[in-house]
């Protein structure tokens, strides 16, 4: 059997190992701080670690819900919110925050590249 090869079909066979090695995509999420905590202040955990691995290295966009079945708390009976603090890139901070069994998102868009 031959086999006809073009010229595109051997540029991307030269190009395609180096795609699998491409850089992450700009402006990745960064977890700076995250909390799970009750409104009133009185008790607050620390989920950064947790949430960083839940939205991955190189993500621009994170969606989770503030909710025990996130978090892994077991006090029922209080208001929980959720509070993070996160930086896309090397730009300045963005907080994000929601109530107990809401959806939280964050985002980091790519950049524009109008130039």
């Amino acid at each position: 059997m031959r086999r006809n090869i073009t010229v595109a079909g051997l540029l991307l066979a030269l190009v395609a190992p180096d795609l699998a090695r491409a850089a992450p995509p700009p402006n990745p999420i960064s977890i700076v701080t995250a909390t799970y905590q009750e409104a009133s202040g009185k008790r607050v955990i620390d989920v950064a670690d947790k949430l960083q691995d839940l939205c991955g290295a190189h993500a621009r966009l994170c969606q989770f819900y503030c909710a025990a079945s996130t978090f892994g708390d077991n006090k029922l009976h209080h208001r929980k919110i959720c509070r993070v603090t996160y930086r896309c890139g090397e730009e300045s901070t963005r907080v994000a925050q929601g109530e107990e069994n809401d959806p939280v998102s964050l985002r980091c868009q790519t950049p524009s590249h109008d130039d």
